[in-house]
């Protein structure tokens, strides 16, 4: 029988058992409509922020549910027609991308919070960050799950393959904003690892993060600087505390 396949419900929690999205040459519609308009709109952002790089990465196209996968397909843009697809609400394209909720002994989950040089300056939210061609593999699949965790152990100097387990992949939707959310829980109590973090951050010459926050309770995800998917799985995975 074939399974079931729906749309990615907006502002809700589901769970995810795996990832199968393949890559397809060709520049995505919308970056091929409005490339004049992108560059415009890049322009102000670049000269505010000379750290931002247009730089290649993956946006993504019929993403679905099927079968508790995740399918869909991914295209090759400037990091530029991604921040104007999240502005301007495109349609057609979807930003997906991967992060890790950082759980420590106790529960409690650690925020990065985003150094002045990069997209968003000041913002709360998970680890992680958008797929690349370093998470494309030879037969066309992109690797989330190496994303996920290559960008987590670069944000944050912890050793995730040998540290973390994995307890399993959240997806939430926001607009055009699809966060992957694995679930990496530490044998380390929240302290323990609010000292790593802040330690390899202090010795890193040019860390993403500005430093770290942590969210023990729901009350902690209505903080202004959280963004709204990461509201959403917070709420999600902190129900009852």
């Amino acid at each position: 029988m074939k399974a079931t396949t729906s749309p990615i419900a907006s502002l809700a929690v589901a769970a995810v058992e795996r990832v199968e999205i393949h890559h397809r040459d060709g520049q995505a519609a919308f970056e091929a409509a409005r490339e004049a308009e992108i560059a415009a709109f890049w322009a102000p952002l670049v000269a505010s922020n000379p750290a931002l790089y247009n730089g290649r990465v993956f946006l993504f196209e019929d993403l679905a549910l099927e079968g508790g996968a995740l399918v869909g397909t991914a295209r090759t843009a400037g990091f530029a027609t991604l921040l104007a697809l999240i502005e301007w609400q495109g349609e057609g394209l979807l930003n997906l991308f991967g992060c890790a909720a950082l759980l420590s002994r106790e529960g409690d989950v650690l925020l990065g919070r985003m150094g002045a040089q990069t997209a968003t300056p000041g913002a709360i939210k998970f680890v992680g960050g958008t797929p690349d061609a370093s998470d494309l593999r030879p037969d066309g699949r992109v690797d989330l799950l190496a994303s996920i965790r290559r960008e987590a152990a670069e944000e944050t100097g912890l050793d995730i393959a040998a540290e973390a387990r994995s307890e399993g992949l959240l997806l939430v939707r926001d607009g055009p904003i699809v966060a992957l959310v694995e679930c990496l829980r530490f044998d380390l109590s929240t302290d323990e690892l609010i000292s790593r973090v802040r330690a390899f951050l202090a010795a890193d010459p040019d860390p993403e993060l500005a430093d770290v926050a942590v969210a023990r309770r729901v009350e902690d995800a209505a903080r202004d600087e959280i963004p709204r998917y990461t509201r959403i799985v917070l709420e999600h995975l902190l129900a009852g505390r």
